[in-house]
């Protein structure tokens, strides 16, 4: 890890965007140097930023979060004079066996037939460029904000429809694509987990399902349960608020489970809409103490 010093700069921050945006225009060769970058960068006597650069075959978004979660644990117990809890990541030599297994077995060529089968005829990855070009080492980015109508329309049309919203705008650069390409049929191109692990297929599926419930809560939470972020500034204030989120998530998944027993494929949306709609109220008393 480098560490670097911005602070006698006259704009810290901005030296250390300089900085970044430098190192990600450095191509990246898989099969010399390394893979990944860290930086330490001091901003002022307390204030302090963690740069990581990292291709995407060694870490994903959910890896990365992990991972980031884990040094924060580490950094935490260091700084109460704790010892680290025990890591709980597997080594590299777990997942090289792993790998070098799945490779040598019968499962790899069902596999192969199978995915050489279900892509025989099909069109190229659809694309609006006019023609080829290497790649770029600088990131285009373009942010723009929905309004609130457009954003529960999206979010409604989701639910409706019974997937996560992220599937949902998939689906929508499908159409676009099909449409700008006048095509009745797109085949695109997305990164997926492609980690083989000893499990079966059905604790895999499960794993699988537990992510989709986590992300799946979050959006609750936002949507179903109106439960928005509410900026506390005492200890017991915040320790309430989470603690009516949980029960509210709590309450969530026991319907689900009557659901679930009543008639299966029911949901707890299902059962939710005919009621009316959480409200959140005001205290106008005195604040507690």
């Amino acid at each position: 890890m480098r560490p670097l010093i911005f602070g006698a700069s006259s704009s810290p921050r901005l030296a250390m965007m300089e900085w970044i945006s430098q190192d990600l225009r450095q191509h990246v060769d898989l099969t010399v140097g390394r893979l990944h970058a860290i930086a330490l960068f001091r901003l002022a006597d307390t204030r302090y930023a963690w740069y990581v650069r990292a291709h995407h075959i060694c870490i994903d978004g959910y890896s990365g979060m992990l991972w980031a979660h884990r040094v924060a644990d580490v950094y935490t117990a260091f700084v109460n004079g704790d010892n680290p809890s025990p890591s709980p990541f597997a080594s590299l030599c777990a997942l090289l066996s792993e790998e070098e297994s799945y490779r040598s077995s019968e499962q790899v060529r069902r596999d192969r037939a199978s995915w050489i089968a279900e892509m025989e005829g099909a069109p190229d990855a659809a694309t609006l460029a006019s023609r080829k070009a290497a790649p770029s080492v600088r990131c285009i980015r373009v942010q723009i904000e929905l309004s609130p109508k457009t954003e529960a329309h999206l979010r409604q049309l989701a639910q409706e429809s019974g997937v996560e919203i992220s599937s949902l705008l998939f689906a929508f650069v499908a159409v676009y694509l099909a449409r700008m390409e006048g095509m009745g049929e797109v085949v695109v191109g997305l990164p997926v987990t492609g980690r083989l692990t000893d499990w079966s297929g059905e604790q895999l599926w499960r794993a699988y399902i537990q992510l989709t419930e986590a992300e799946e809560a979050f959006r609750l939470y936002k949507s179903d349960l109106v439960m928005r972020p509410v900026w506390h500034q005492k200890e017991r204030r915040v320790q309430a608020h989470i603690l009516v989120c949980f029960l509210a998530y709590v309450l969530w998944k026991t319907l689900s489970l009557w659901c679930q027993r009543a008639q299966p494929g029911w949901a707890s949306r299902v059962c939710w809409r005919p009621t009316s709609a959480p409200r959140q109220r005001r205290n106008t008393g005195p604040p507690s103490r």
